[in-house]
């Protein structure tokens, strides 16, 4: 049977530092290729992210495979010398930090190469918990997993259906959990293909060398290239955060080993201070900050009453400063248009139902919105104008009086003849839109684009 020479990862998985020799460097790109006698980097397999490290004082950046040709098209004979096979991965710097540091280095010398252990660590807890809980689901429930994805927040199993009985969570949990407890130990081993048949595997990928077979004893038993832990003890917790739909199929979200672990030391912080804020125990805090947000609800509803109540005394001040609308030689009613410097949405629509109940004419308003980019200046305009029949002004409509101008200063909007909101990049150019909406409305009849004659 074939086992890939020098494969410390598999051999020594706690091994984070080594000296090794330097059989040959390959530029490819802005980087190099380094190929190591032994590499005590893991690549990336199984799905499992590569390990990060540094070779000498350089920080590894990815991993790649030695191209079989060379830039002027001949072979390259260090691919035709390697056993391996054609995709074994290879550690890449950068290459102008490698020549800076090491301007003169020759093939044959070494280097210490130093692996980032707390990274192996957590990937090799991730994927061996993934194993568990996968073994889990398929023991218990009868539910094979179809892809698993090793992420830095959390790994995720997707499982080849669309729901799972209810109460799945606690099931897998429970008896993940007592499987560590009792720790049975975690062996690797290869297989030939002729032994396929004779060893039992919750998983046999489509491959026609040797198989790598991770066993959790008792447990589990299937092929993967990842690295894993040697006992079950070390993962500490499995927890399943939840899940998503996706495809047709089950995504599982979970956390394992430190990262649950922090989890719950987070946890026990936000309710640490909540328990505080609130005065009361962790089993009272649902009904306590159930009771609040009623108690929020209730006094947003009176805050908007009492606003409401506010901007409808304020229009009557207001309409004082309004000035007389008319259009084509009538007096129309009154024309106010209003800044509100800063405010809420609601402000906007407090303000146009106030004023449509307390006069006749155009209400013209705008709000300045703070965010991250800038201001922007989100506007109002409506009217309550009845029909003049008999004459252009009896299809007054809002969306015509703002289009041009709306295109003509940047800004967007939209709604019906007697009511369009929208917005503004700036205020520079609400202000911009305000004049020109203003001389539009003082023209003669002829220029109106108010429609045309019934």
């Amino acid at each position: 049977m074939k086992v890939p020479k020098h494969a410390l990862y598999y051999e020594q998985p706690d091994l984070y530092e080594i000296e090794a020799k330097v059989l040959s460097l390959h530029p490819r790109d802005d980087k190099v290729l380094v190929v190591l006698e032994p590499s005590p980097f893991f690549p990336g397999k199984g799905g499992q992210p590569g390990d990060r490290g540094w070779i000498g004082n350089i920080p590894i950046v990815g991993y790649a495979p030695i191209e079989k040709r060379q830039k002027d098209g001949k072979s390259n004979p260090f691919a035709e010398e390697q056993e391996e096979s054609n995709d074994t991965l290879y550690p890449l710097v950068e290459a102008k930090s490698w020549t800076e540091e090491y301007p003169t280095f020759l093939d044959g010398s070494k280097i210490v190469c130093r692996v980032d252990g707390k990274h192996r660590q957590e990937y090799r807890e991730q994927h061996t918990g993934q194993h568990l809980v996968s073994a889990l689901l398929k023991k218990l429930l009868q539910v094979d997993t179809v892809s698993v994805h090793f992420g830095e927040q959390t790994t995720t199993i997707e499982v080849g259906q669309e729901s799972l009985p209810e109460g799945y969570r606690t099931l897998i949990q429970n008896e993940a959990n007592r499987k560590i407890l009792e720790n049975p130990p975690v062996r690797t081993y290869w297989i030939d293909k002729d032994e396929y048949e004779t060893v039992s595997l919750r998983r046999v990928p489509q491959l026609k060398g040797p198989l790598r077979v991770v066993e959790i004893e008792g447990v589990d038993r299937t092929a993967c290239s990842g690295i894993h832990l040697d006992s079950l003890a070390p993962i500490r917790l499995v927890l399943i955060l939840g899940e998503e739909r996706i495809r047709g199929r089950l995504r599982l979200h979970l956390l394992l080993g430190e990262r649950a672990i922090r989890r719950l030391e987070q946890a026990e912080e936000i309710l640490s201070s909540l328990r505080s804020i609130c005065t009361a125990g962790t089993e009272d805090l649902p009904n306590v900050v159930k009771g609040l947000q009623e108690e929020v609800k209730s006094l947003m509803q009176r805050y908007s009453y009492l606003k409401k109540e506010y901007f409808s005394l304020k229009m009557k001040e207001l309409l004082q400063t309004g000035r007389e609308l008319v259009i084509a030689g009538q007096r129309r009613g009154t024309f106010l248009c209003l800044d509100l410097a800063e405010g809420e949405m609601e402000d906007l629509r407090f303000l146009e139902e106030a004023f449509l109940n307390q006069t006749q004419g155009m209400l013209l308003l705008g709000l300045v919105r703070k965010g991250k980019e800038g201001n922007t200046v989100a506007f109002l305009g409506a009217h309550n104008l009845s029909p003049i029949g008999g004459n252009c002004l009896s299809n007054f409509d809002l969306r015509e009086v703002f289009q041009e101008p709306l295109k003509t200063h940047g800004g967007k909007g939209g709604g019906n003849p007697s009511r369009v909101q929208g917005s503004f990049p700036s205020k520079e150019l609400w202000e911009r839109f305000k004049r020109e909406i203003e001389s539009v409305l003082h023209r003669s009849t002829d220029h109106l684009p108010h429609g045309r004659n019934p």
